[in-house]
């Protein structure tokens, strides 16, 4: 199979069916589906959080730090 990302054929076990909206955020296979290389599905996981983070306010992006600040301290993550 062919990664949609990178273009290079890979075994079936070495691709994912990835949604341009990822499943985390409601999305399904109605707001498009692609195959994606485990690294290329990584790197577009990471963009889509990217794109997330830098739409939050910085005061609020304090917060959430300070929370994962605690959290880490108290064994939770």
């Amino acid at each position: 199979m062919k990664c949609d990302i990178c273009g290079r054929d890979f075994e079936e076990k070495y691709i994912d069916d990835c949604h341009v909206l990822p499943k985390y955020m409601g999305g399904t296979d109605l707001n498009g589906k692609f195959w994606a290389c485990k690294e290329c599905h990584g790197k577009y996981e990471w963009q889509v959080v990217k794109f997330i983070w830098d739409s939050i306010p910085k005061d609020l992006q304090e917060k959430i730090k300070d929370e994962v600040r605690k959290r880490e301290e108290n064994g939770r993550f």
